[in-house]
């Protein structure tokens, strides 16, 4: 009874939320990196070595490189239920992948209700805010104050010591480049989700 009357709870949380439409967003067209000066201090992050193969990561397209690595075996799942890794794989986008442990520290009702068939669209709306337009490599986002998601949801963008923060999320594996784009590998889901 209580699991039905936290569900419920949840159902009708996502049921009230007005969600960005499916449909992009013109900001989707803006490429901000296009101007961008390759010698910024951030280029000098810390990463958490041993997350990715960066030397094949370019022969592979987003949803390749995400499919490869282990710790994003989460991630990969949520982008193919959600119906959208023809989009991952095809189109020119920044995505920021959070690894196994940041999903595993959802909310896991909130997850499970992600999952459900019937949620597609919720799913999908998540899977869109980890992604940006354009090939956005960490120097480039640094020098932004906010990143736009293809939800056109913003986050605030803050360089901690050697770390960049995007919202409540660490980038922990940056610049993975890739045939269609880039990925970040970050350490929490974005907001609301996080």
């Amino acid at each position: 009874m209580k699991r039905q009357i936290i569900i419920g709870v949840i159902s009708a949380i996502f049921a009230a939320m007005t969600l960005p439409s499916f449909a992009l967003c013109p900001c989707t067209s803006y490429d901000p990196c296009e101007q961008c000066d390759p010698c910024d201090p951030c280029s000098h992050m810390n990463t958490e070595a041993g997350i990715v193969n960066y030397t094949k990561s370019t022969k592979r397209t987003n949803f390749g490189v995400i499919a490869k690595e282990k710790q994003l075996n989460e991630f990969e799942k949520l982008i193919k239920v959600s119906g959208l890794k023809p989009k991952v794989d095809n189109g020119n986008y920044t995505v920021f992948a959070p690894t196994n442990d940041a999903i595993a520290r959802m909310n896991q009702d909130t997850l499970a209700y992600l999952k459900r068939p019937e949620n597609k669209d919720q799913l999908q709306q998540f899977v869109l805010m980890h992604m940006a337009p354009g090939n956005q490599n960490a120097n480039c986002i640094c020098e932004q104050q906010r990143l736009t998601n293809l939800n056109c949801c913003e986050y605030d963008v803050n360089k901690c010591g050697n770390w960049l923060r995007i919202g409540s999320s660490n980038i922990i594996a940056p610049n993975i480049n890739t045939k269609n784009g880039k990925v970040h590998i970050i350490d929490t889901v974005f907001d609301p989700y996080s």
